[in-house]
């Protein structure tokens, strides 16, 4: 599952990304206008402006945190204009750590802001069109970008989230810069980040943006795994009234997504184990009367029992009854290979336990000849309750295009058995068939 949100999201950015430079060209352009030199306002800022316009950014930024620092210029809307320039275009030196760079695009976005609550008419954005609001934008998702594809999850996480809160200044203030503007909720960036902050195990922190796309209702197929991590981090958190809500919530958007009920049947059989649990299998298979999962698991852990050490000491004949109830269910709802074949193994191998059953009782008592010929029939009954299951799977094993290795192992199993019955009814031909087969895999 890794691997395929990884490639999702690799595959998303660099849709996102082309498309979203694609929309930012003219900006890119106009701020390449802007980016050479400053006005200037005063000899200390002419100085600086000169800095700028050679693209000795590191000489301008220590500058312009002294001229800052300096009480008669610390409300100096232009100062800030020019910090938050500088430092936006410092940030975009390849020898700056991510870390660094990051920091440095965060302190220009603040210095913007700050010129804004200086200056009542906004004139130095306002000339500008805001472009260095966009050209932030951009920059903060280019590290999002790349550190993801270099496997840097915390500082793509970083980016991208910064590249939101961006989007979300600009939206806010209504500005747009030639004809684009940022679209009401972003999906693909939001979505991103919830991919980048799991990747970066920062779960807490995938939360809040899950949320946005939750209470949106964002419904595309793609998104369903954002739905299901929500469901199950409030599971894991043991937060219940959160995670009912979330899984009712989510039921409505997606349906058909039988995750929903593996997770419910998950936490409604936690904590209990045997009888108990058994006890809650049936009212779940009454509860989804079309899951095959449910019915399969419990089959799958009434075998694991029967065939356990604590299962040697009782009577397993109540569980076996079980086991053939709740497998048949399973195998109606859907026969694949896997339900067909523990039926068969289960089914072979009940014919052998009631075969030693029967072998052990030497008596010669009309009651003793009885109950052994009982077994002995009941034996070869299960023999013959077998073939079904076991051709079953056996065809639906070859018509799989690829086999896994427990594919393989399980096909030679099916065959083998087959064989093995076939030989003991005295059909030499369908036993060597079976016997080819398993040879072939």
């Amino acid at each position: 599952m890794k691997n395929q949100l990884k490639y999702h999201l690799n595959m998303q950015l660099t849709n996102t990304f082309i498309k979203k430079n694609l929309s930012m060209k003219k900006i890119y352009l106009l701020m390449m206008l802007l980016g050479g030199s400053l006005f200037s306002f005063s000899q200390s800022l002419d100085e600086i402006n000169d800095m700028m316009g050679k693209a000795e950014y590191k000489k301008a930024k220590d500058g312009i945190d002294k001229f800052l620092k300096d009480p008669k210029n610390a409300n100096s809307s232009d100062g800030w204009y020019f910090r938050g320039r500088i430092y936006n275009s410092y940030s975009k030196d390849t020898i700056l750590p991510v870390a660094d760079a990051i920091q440095y695009k965060l302190d220009a976005f603040n210095a913007f802001k700050k010129v804004q609550q200086l200056d009542k008419n906004d004139i130095r954005l306002k000339l500008e069109n805001y472009l260095s609001y966009f050209d932030l934008y951009n920059g903060f998702f280019d590290i999002g970008a790349k550190s993801f594809n270099s496997h840097d999850y915390n500082s793509s996480f970083d980016g991208f989230k910064n590249a939101l809160a961006i989007e979300d200044y600009v939206r806010a203030k209504g500005y747009e810069a030639n004809g684009f503007k940022f679209p009401a909720l972003d999906t693909t960036l939001v979505y991103n980040i919830t991919i980048v902050a799991r990747q970066a195990k920062k779960d807490d922190d995938a939360v809040p943006y899950c949320k946005i796309l939750v209470d949106a209702k964002v419904n595309t197929p793609n998104y369903v795994e954002v739905y299901e991590f929500m469901v199950d981090y409030y599971l894991k958190k043991k937060d219940m009234a959160a995670y009912t809500e979330m899984l009712g919530k989510s039921k409505q958007i997606y349906p058909n997504d039988p995750y929903w009920e593996s997770v419910d049947i998950d936490q409604m059989l936690d904590g209990l184990v045997k009888d108990e649990r058994y006890k809650k299998y049936d009212e779940l298979v009454v509860k989804y009367p079309n899951s095959f999962l449910t019915a399969y698991n419990y089959g799958i852990e009434l075998y694991k029992f029967i065939y356990s050490d604590e299962a040697k000491s009782i009577n397993v004949a109540p569980y076996k009854a079980k086991f053939e109830e709740a497998m048949k269910k399973a195998i109606a709802i859907k026969s694949s290979p896997e339900a067909n074949f523990l039926m068969a193994n289960y089914f072979y191998n009940n014919s052998f336990d009631l075969g030693d059953e029967s072998k052990k009782i030497k008596g010669v008592k009309p009651e003793d000849v009885k109950k052994r010929n009982e077994l002995a029939n009941a034996s070869k009954k299960c023999m013959d309750d077998c073939i079904p299951f076991a051709e079953t799977a056996v065809g639906l094993y070859e018509k799989m295009p690829k086999l896994k290795s427990v594919d393989k192992t399980n096909f030679k199993q099916t065959c083998d058995m087959l064989s093995e019955i076939y030989r003991v009814k005295g059909d030499v031909k369908k036993s060597a068939e079976y016997k080819a087969k398993k040879d072939a895999i």
